[in-house]
């Protein structure tokens, strides 16, 4: 357990789901939430590539959209059977923005001027982590649907969401290397960044290994559940 698993647990994790049917809506206020991410995450790119202060601020209230199950969960439990909570589509949104807010925000600290070298590197790490993900998640979703006819639904587990927060706190800080002036100071902020992001990385692989295990029994059931539909 990382030391964000109280944090997470706090605001994403156990004892604090929906007691309410997701809905079928499109547009909540955690799916605009969601929406805004990589919106956010593009404009600190920008000041990143242009190497103006700044995006530091950009990319913590970008990470703090994130939040958006936190208000989706207390949506439902103020107003039950509205439908304005959690969706069905705010959990695949969710994980969508979470990469592409990583992938663009990590596109500007690679070319970003002022980001700290050991910035850049905890970046790398990320990217490459997050990009081998997708390319397996979309395999994965390729065969899923062409063997049972089904949309393969692979389930959020805590673990997963503690990889990610610890994944944006690494790149937070690579991106806060770009406001600072002191060599000391970068040098201390970029190994950090190198610490948690390699945390992030390694925790996020180990648990996509999980997965990739598990996937021939989710193949297994979902042709036979496609057979006896």
């Amino acid at each position: 357990m990382g030391v964000f698993r109280p944090v997470v647990e706090r605001f994403q994790g156990n004892g604090r789901k929906s007691t309410v049917e997701p809905s079928d809506r499109i547009i909540t206020p955690a799916t605009i939430m969601s929406a805004s991410r990589p919106e956010l995450a593009r404009r600190a790119r920008n000041r990143l590539i242009n190497g103006q202060k700044g995006a530091a601020y950009i990319t913590a209230a970008c990470f703090a959209t994130d939040m958006e199950g936190s208000v989706a969960r207390l949506i439902d439990k103020l107003f039950p059977g509205k439908g304005w909570g959690v969706s069905k589509f705010g959990i695949p949104a969710d994980t969508i923005a979470d990469s592409a807010a990583l992938m663009i925000i990590g596109e500007g600290i690679i070319k970003g001027p002022k980001v700290h070298p050991l910035g850049k590197l905890a970046t790398g790490m990320v990217l490459g982590q997050e990009s081998f993900k997708a390319g397996w998640a979309g395999l994965r979703t390729v065969q899923f649907k062409a063997a049972t006819g089904q949309r393969l639904e692979i389930p959020v587990q805590i673990e997963g969401k503690e990889a990610m927060v610890e994944k944006m706190f690494g790149i937070e800080l690579a991106v806060i290397t770009n406001e600072l002036d002191s060599p000391a100071a970068r040098l201390a902020i970029g190994s950090a960044a190198l610490t948690v992001a390699t945390a992030g990385s390694v925790r996020g692989e180990a648990i996509r290994r999980a997965y990739d295990r598990a996937y021939p029994i989710m193949l297994e059931e979902g042709i036979l559940d496609a057979k006896a539909a």
